[in-house]
């Protein structure tokens, strides 16, 4: 039995048919980082230009007042005294506007970008997809919750609290997200094609 073999092109031996990336040559790992990097940067820039364009017309609103209703019920059920006037709620230390950054549409548009950008399946980045948004959506919630909690009993360190524990905690857990994503659903499922 013959095998035939190609001439070398670009760092790629082809052998029956095949392309096998030779040692040494181009990204010797086989994953396209450049054009993972290129797609995550134009999914998020389109993202954000959608969600700036929407919040110019207010229908994207409703995720604020989403927001700000689930906040002041669950601030209401930990014993703390609020009211609430479309998106703003007024505590008795303080008054929130709750804005567009605070609803996590950043955190979530972050995160489907990559996960679509990343090579996977479609079914890998629909786990990934339905898994993650919900539990970000809840974090955002938890995090206000926690932040009106502490506002009300330690008032000066709520702006610290908000400006820069929440945002690297929200910065780990977005990450930490990803790697399970790749670690549970993407490497599983790889494995199980290549054992069946």
């Amino acid at each position: 039995m013959a095998f035939i073999k190609w001439p070398v092109k670009d760092g790629n031996k082809q052998i029956n048919g095949q392309v096998t990336s030779q040692p040494g040559a181009g990204n010797s790992s086989g994953f396209p980082l450049f054009r993972v990097a290129l797609v995550f940067c134009t999914l998020v820039l389109g993202f954000h230009v959608l969600e700036w364009t929407y919040a110019l017309f207010r229908p994207i609103t409703i995720f604020q007042d989403v927001t700000a209703y689930t906040v002041a019920q669950l601030v209401s059920i930990i014993g703390i005294n609020c009211t609430l006037n479309g998106s703003q709620i007024t505590m008795p230390h303080t008054v929130w506007n709750v804005v567009l950054e605070c609803t996590a549409l950043t955190a979530v548009v972050v995160f489907i970008s990559f996960i679509i950008a990343f090579p996977a399946t479609w079914r890998s980045r629909a786990i990934g997809i339905c898994t993650g948004v919900p539990f970000i959506l809840a974090a955002n919630i938890l995090r206000l919750v926690t932040l009106a909690w502490l506002t009300q009993k330690i008032p000066k360190s709520s702006e610290f609290i908000h400006d820069y524990i929440w945002q690297v905690v929200f910065l780990f857990m977005v990450v930490l997200m990803w790697i399970a994503w790749l670690s549970l659903v993407v490497n599983r499922e790889k494995h199980i094609q290549v054992s069946g």
